[in-house]
């Protein structure tokens, strides 16, 4: 018999009842087992929500691939990013029992963490992450939730007229927001926007980096308590589809509309972007109900 893959691809999981809620403190490990032993794990608002284990947590609970099917691939915008394994797996996470298949990449970085799992990954209904803002004063900002199991949970925004999933990455010191290319170019056209210095690699799941460049707005992009000026923008390209999109003006050029840029992509661009952990520290709370399918976020107007 042919053996297949199963792929992670960034592209409704409702197993749970209605009131069902997962509290995290961002950064804090939350009480977990898997086949009936105690992991370190952490839920990543941001992360991929299928199961994850660290190879080191593989070789300590002596996990093996499943004989059909067993072996993985990471799809990171459209390209494989890591190849490993999988198998159907028993865990619990804060006490609620559930079966899945976990995941082991051979190019994953966990940190400290032996196991990570998303939103939709978890077994209860609805996920919220306390975040170290005041409540008092926060307004209550909705989103429609998306992503499925075998991606993401993100927020389906707009900007200009282009849809855009966003993630929020409750905890970590991120400081800038993270846009693909093609959403860089299109926020620097919209926005009077200009890339400086040098690139530097910038983590962009489970430990795999691309390269990215800063991008400053003269104009302010504002959604929610949101008000950025300054976002890490990934390097154009050929790489996977994130990084597919045209050349953003260089600080110092000619005003765009006097200069004319011809850039040729070879495939369809993507949009996105990740509001970092920085950004979400004047927020007191991020909700993910997988039952309505809505992200609740409470914080304050804020800027940067």
């Amino acid at each position: 018999m042919k053996k297949r893959a199963v792929a992670l691809t960034f592209a409704s999981l409702l197993g749970a009842a209605p009131g069902d809620e997962l509290m995290v403190r961002a950064d804090d490990w939350v009480p977990a087992t898997i086949e009936g032993q105690p992991v370190r794990l952490r839920v990543d608002s941001a992360g991929l929500s299928r199961l994850v284990l660290s190879l080191a947590a593989v070789e300590r609970l002596d996990i093996k691939p499943a004989p059909l099917f067993g072996k993985a691939s990471l799809q990171l915008a459209g390209r494989k990013a890591s190849a490993g394994f999988n198998r159907p797996l028993d865990f619990a996470i804060d006490g609620r029992a559930t079966k899945g298949r976990g995941f082991w990449l051979k190019a994953a970085d966990l940190g400290d963490a032996e196991a990570r799992i998303g939103p939709w990954g978890v077994p209860q209904a609805r996920v919220v992450f306390a975040l170290p803002g005041p409540s008092d004063g926060a307004q209550s900002y909705r989103f429609p939730l998306g992503g499925a199991l075998n991606s993401v949970a993100v927020a389906l925004v707009s900007f200009n007229g282009q849809p855009v999933p966003l993630s929020f990455e409750a905890g970590g010191d991120r400081a800038l927001p993270l846009v693909s290319a093609a959403l860089g170019a299109m926020l620097a056209q919209a926005y009077d926007g200009h890339v400086s210095g040098a690139s530097w690699d910038e983590p962009i799941l489970v430990g795999i980096t691309r390269p990215v460049r800063l991008l400053t707005l003269a104009k302010p992009l504002e959604f929610g308590p949101f008000r950025f000026t300054r976002l890490a923008v990934r390097v154009p390209d050929r790489v996977d589809a994130a990084g597919r999109g045209p050349a953003i003006r260089e600080a110092g050029e000619d005003d765009p509309e006097e200069v004319t840029v011809s850039a040729k992509t070879k495939g369809k661009p993507i949009f996105t972007m990740l509001v970092p952990g920085r950004a979400l520290r004047g927020c007191a709370r991020l909700g993910f109900d997988k039952v309505t399918k809505m992200i609740e976020l409470n914080c304050r107007p804020q800027g940067n």
